[in-house]
Order: C-alpha cells, then sequence, then structure tokens
C-alpha cells in the first residue's frame, strides 16, 4: 500500500487515526499466593506523536512515574479468584 500524503492534514488529527501505546517492562515475581509484577521501564508511543495524545502523562506525570519506576515502587500484585482468573489486589 502508497502512503498518503499528511502534509495538508497537519494539525487537523481528526480526519486520520492515532493510535498510542503505553507499556511497562519488568519482572515478576510469586509472593504467597499472589503473583507480584514490578516495573522496571516504561515508554509512551504514538504514530502521529504531535497529536493530542489521551495515553501520556503530562510532563510532571512523566516525572512522577519515572521515579516511581526508578525506585521499584510501581508494583502490582494480583491473587488468583475462583481458581481461573487473576484479581488486582488493593492496598
Amino acid at each position: 500500500a502508497s502512503k498518503r500524503d499528511l502534509s495538508s492534514l497537519v494539525g487537523n488529527f481528526e480526519k486520520v487515526a492515532v493510535w498510542e501505546l503505553v507499556e511497562c517492562l519488568g519482572s515478576w515475581e510469586l509472593v504467597n499466593d499472589s503473583i507480584c509484577l514490578t516495573c522496571e521501564a516504561w515508554s509512551s508511543k504514538s504514530s502521529h506523536p504531535s497529536a493530542p495524545r489521551k495515553l501520556c502523562p503530562s510532563e510532571d506525570g512523566r516525572t512522577e512515574l519515572d521515579k516511581l519506576v526508578y525506585s521499584g515502587s510501581l508494583r502490582l500484585s494480583y491473587t488468583m479468584r475462583d481458581g481461573r482468573c487473576l484479581e488486582l489486589e488493593k492496598k
């Protein structure tokens, strides 16, 4: 498929499909009957970085996330429910 010339749509993202992705990478461990996920790195990407974004945090939010990630404090803990699905623990 050929790429369309998007120069005529600069600043007008309502006519262009924009995708976003926020991902976390890290490690996991079993703690008692729970699975604990620790985020060790994160990133945010978009097909059109200058388009208004919904998933990307603000500059202050990015700073806060970076602090949590690099201190090892961003952790999610899941427990088994009904023997079939994982449920996020509230702490």
